[in-house]
């Protein structure tokens, strides 16, 4: 195997809204810098791509035509180009097509930015050719680990999470080392009051990560965190919180590197699963108006009653939730379905599963669980907000409850069984 990696900055101009929060906030400056990641892969010569970008999303027509330049330059087939978002919400707005679902529900996010956009790619572009520029022979080495205080489930402690680790250590011949992480959650530090640029999480821990000059970039993907955030687990929402947190995550990659073993990850395979998804038919104006009235009043009486703030906030994730979905059905009222894109990448013993949103946790697990009881040699990646965003991805059973993402989701109540079902049927093709 052949690997090699690059990164470049892609920082916005001052001015620039941000993305993540239903504000308007043009940025005022830059904190840390956001990146484009890339790691080629391939026999001699580069045949996979995996791209990690700082942004909240990106969007069908924004990584087709990136795919396509790639393609047109690298001669690099597109289902071998995974285009992932970290997730902050602390970087530009304009990756999301007004034509797309995303695009028309979340107008707050700005239209998209051909000339932001069109700046990106060319930075994209380049770090990819720096990349397989720098391809030696190397051999790969997985690990998993804990990250203990970091993240939580964010409607309700109690449910089920593992604060899961996968790391995956790419050793050069020259003696370099790529460094590709794994971790579900929300890097959501910063709330929306900050209006400086920034990575949040991701950026601080790779920082630490590629502070050892023999690591030539240190990529994060993010796991199914629809459902999990550092709501619970913060202690700020200030950038020293975002150093502190991001150096917790680095020292436990560095823990998961220690205790790594060889993995086979010659003979590249892989799938785009074309999916269509239902839209789901929102409340009336009427109900959704009682609902908020409810869900304020609610809160009124938690805030006199001097109840803790994760659980107020938890209260203001719903109000917001429901303000938004008196908006929601007006926009994408003449919608009656999403076409989309599941990705499977298998690389020998590596096999990447790349869903377009925000899955949640406990549906990333049942994938994992169901896979890993058959293959337990091969180590499943799931990613969400992979090569496209149609937003939350939520279990049928949350439907009828008030939380901010079942109020948020823009698909019908089947639709995360659906894709279960699809990705599942997918890797057992791949055997």
């Amino acid at each position: 195997m052949y690997c090699g990696a690059a990164k470049i900055t892609m920082n916005p101009p001052v001015g620039t809204y941000l993305s993540g929060y239903a504000a308007k906030r043009p940025c005022t400056g830059i904190h840390d810098p956001i990146h484009a990641r890339v790691v080629a892969f391939g026999e001699q010569s580069a045949d996979l791509l995996i791209i990690s970008l700082d942004l909240v999303a990106v969007g069908a027509e924004y990584v087709s035509v990136l795919r396509s330049i790639i393609q047109e330059k690298y001669h690099i087939a597109p289902d071998k180009i995974m285009i992932h978002a970290t997730h902050t919400h602390s970087g530009p707005c304009g990756t999301l097509h007004e034509s797309s679902l995303a695009g028309k529900a979340f107008t707050i996010w700005r239209p998209y930015d051909e000339q932001l956009v069109d700046e990106q790619h060319r930075k994209i572009l380049q770090a990819v050719g720096d990349a397989i520029q720098s391809m030696e022979p190397a051999k790969l080495y997985y690990g998993s680990g804990m990250v203990e205080g970091i993240a939580a489930n964010r409607t309700a402690l109690e449910r089920v999470y593992k604060p899961d680790l996968q790391v995956l250590d790419i050793r050069k011949s020259s003696g370099n080392r790529i460094i590709l992480y794994h971790f579900a959650c929300h890097p959501t530090v910063l709330h929306a009051a900050n209006l400086l640029v920034s990575a949040d999480i991701p950026g601080a821990a790779s920082a630490y990560l590629e502070a050892d000059e023999q690591v030539e970039a240190a990529l994060f993907l993010n796991g199914p965190c629809g459902d999990v955030s550092t709501r619970f687990t913060r202690q700020q929402t200030t950038f020293e919180e975002v150093d502190r947190i991001g150096r917790i995550l680095s020292r436990a990659v560095l823990e998961s590197l220690g205790s790594t073993a060889p993995v086979n990850a010659s003979e590249s395979k892989s799938k785009q699963i074309k999916l269509e998804l239902q839209i789901r038919s929102f409340p009336s104006e009427s109900i959704m108006q009682t609902k908020l009235e409810e869900l304020r009043t609610t809160l009124l009486h938690a805030q006199s009653k001097d109840v803790p703030q994760a659980e107020l906030r938890i209260m203001e994730s719903e109000i917001e939730g429901a303000y938004a979905a008196l908006t929601l059905t007006n926009r994408i009222g003449g919608m009656a379905s999403v076409e989309t894109e599941l990705q499977v990448l298998q690389m020998g013993e590596l096999c990447f599963v790349n869903i377009p949103g925000e899955l949640f946790y406990e549906t990333g697990r049942k994938i994992k669980e169901a896979f890993e009881a058959v293959h337990s040699t091969t180590h499943l990646f799931i990613s969400g907000n992979t090569n496209d965003y149609i937003g939350y991805i939520v279990p049928e059973h949350y439907y009828t409850s008030s939380s901010y993402e079942a109020a948020m989701t823009l698909l019908r109540q089947d639709s995360s069984e659906v894709i279960v079902a699809s990705v599942e049927k997918q890797l057992k093709i791949l055997e």
